[in-house]
């Protein structure tokens, strides 16, 4: 093997082992870092007539369900799907965004 191919081979090895080095790096520290969904507290009112007060005088565009990290627009079919007690209501897409949800895949 002649200068030239002992080089070219040697650097090779060092571009592979770098670029597995790097990649191995970035798994472990994104395994290491968790990101945490901050909690929400949704206060549960002890009569109907309170809880539809609230929702009343909010101006409601964004629906996301207390089991779920997606958020709706209230037109979307999941919007229609979330069981009215496990609803949290915000004005928009803006606030459900701030609290840690994300819009789901099939609302648009």
């Amino acid at each position: 093997m002649n200068e030239r191919n002992k080089n070219s081979l040697f650097l090779a090895t060092i571009i592979s082992l770098s670029i597995i080095t790097v990649f191995s790096l970035g798994y472990f520290i994104s395994n290491l870092v968790k990101f945490q969904k901050p909690s929400i507290i949704v206060e549960k009112t002890n009569t109907a007539i309170d809880y539809t007060r609230k929702v009343q005088n909010l101006q409601v565009s964004v629906v996301a369900s207390v089991n779920s990290d997606k958020y709706h627009y209230e037109h979307c079919s999941g919007a229609k799907r979330i069981s009215e007690k496990n609803k949290i209501y915000f004005e928009n897409s803006a606030e459900a965004e701030k609290a840690g949800f994300t819009l789901a895949n099939n609302c648009k």
